[in-house]
């Protein structure tokens, strides 16, 4: 669990309130490229998600050392009281962008990249080809209003700073997933 706390304070040097912000990140998921060949296919998984890809799908010139899945804690703390304890919670800014409930975890993917000898995390890289993932649900999330044949796979889109579905997908009712076909990395979720 990562714990930040954030206090604006102006030029006058009036502070505002503090507000604590907990990133938990239950698990996480690294996939070495290079250990795989041009045209052999991987797959990385974390929790309800996967992706199959080959080496061969990133943009020539990025040098992809390692494919990184993380999850997105759904709220924020904040500290009402200053105590630097979360005395509630809230969603987060990814959550309150939706339209739709919602209805399972945010899963991010990025690349770490080799540039000037540095490894970088580059969250939003675009793909030539489509490659396949997977984000498993739980049928009880799904609002009573809702069928679980109309649940879509949705990316969240940092420029126009909302979520956006995925064209390229099919839900599997039987085994409580949705499979879809996409270009880029981003936060996925259901």
């Amino acid at each position: 669990v990562y714990v930040y706390i954030l206090m604006l304070i102006d030029r006058a040097g009036n502070k505002s309130d503090a507000v604590v912000s907990e990133i938990k990140i239950p698990g996480l998921e690294i996939v070495e490229v290079a250990e795989y060949e041009e045209d052999e296919e991987f797959v990385v998984e974390y929790g309800e998600t996967a992706l199959v890809m080959e080496p061969s799908i990133f943009p020539e010139g990025l040098a992809v050392k390692k494919v990184v899945c993380t999850e997105i804690a759904k709220t924020i703390g904040i500290d009402n009281d200053g105590d630097g304890e979360a005395d509630e919670y809230v969603e987060s800014p990814l959550v309150k962008q939706a339209v739709q409930p919602i209805i399972g975890p945010i899963y991010n993917y990025s690349v770490v990249v080799e540039e000037n000898g540095e490894e970088v995390v580059r969250n939003h890289v675009t793909f030539d080809v489509d490659f396949l993932g997977r984000i498993r649900y739980e049928e009880e999330e799904i609002p009573v209003w809702a069928s679980e044949e109309s649940l879509d796979v949705y990316y969240f889109n940092e420029l126009w700073c909302k979520w956006m579905k995925v064209e390229k997908s099919v839900v599997d009712v039987e085994n409580n997933q949705i499979v879809f076909a996409t270009n880029h990395f981003s936060g996925f979720t259901v």
